[in-house]
């Protein structure tokens, strides 16, 4: 039971809608969008995303003679995803009533933009834990955590900027969903096939 490209996709979205609702906080104080801020924290948040999915990765990779791929680590791994969807949904939730301040801000603060990509990098952690459990490949979750942490940059950047940032705990809490419904779909496949 391999999962299939799509599959990969919906969890990595799930977990990009996360950098997404940062974006959007970081696009709403910034006096201009400029290309060089958009690159740099594109290539920023998309390397500690993929960094902290390899990391998870290497972590749970037991040799295969010691775990066999069998049903119980399926079933770890699609448990890994509900929690990490639960705590998305309770961190929004929790974050429902806050008071986000808009103001601009002149210049970016590296230090702040680092320390955020490794807040938002240990759901990839997880999550590169629970790949570890599946039959996937190595290229399809990379690609994925790529392409849609990408996305999430430069559409948060963009949206924030132009919109503001009202609402973005919505954007974790639907990204929280989207991960327990990966985590749904492995277990009725793996039940499927079973």
């Amino acid at each position: 039971m391999w999962l299939r490209l799509w599959e990969v996709f919906l969890i990595a979205s799930g977990l990009a809608l996360d950098v997404f609702a940062y974006m959007l906080w970081r696009g709403a104080m910034m006096a201009e969008l400029k290309k060089t801020v958009v690159l740099k924290l594109l290539l920023i948040f998309t390397g500690f995303q993929l960094g902290g999915l390899l990391l998870g990765r290497m972590v749970a990779s037991i040799p295969l003679s010691v775990r066999p791929l069998n049903g119980l680590w399926i079933v770890a791994a699609a448990c890994i995803f509900f929690g990490l969807g639960i705590y998305m949904i309770i961190k929004a939730l929790l974050k429902k009533n806050e008071v986000i301040v808009e103001r601009i801000e002149g210049k970016l603060n590296y230090k702040m933009a680092f320390l955020w990509a490794f807040i938002t990098s240990l759901d990839a952690v997880l999550a590169g834990v629970s790949f570890a459990l599946l039959p996937v490949s190595l290229v399809a979750i990379s690609m994925a955590t790529v392409i849609t942490t990408a996305i999430a940059t430069v559409a948060g950047l963009c949206a924030g900027y132009w919109m503001g940032c009202a609402g973005k705990h919505y954007l974790v809490l639907v990204g929280g969903l989207v991960v327990i419904c990966g985590g749904i779909d492995i277990m009725t496949h793996y039940f499927m096939v079973w």
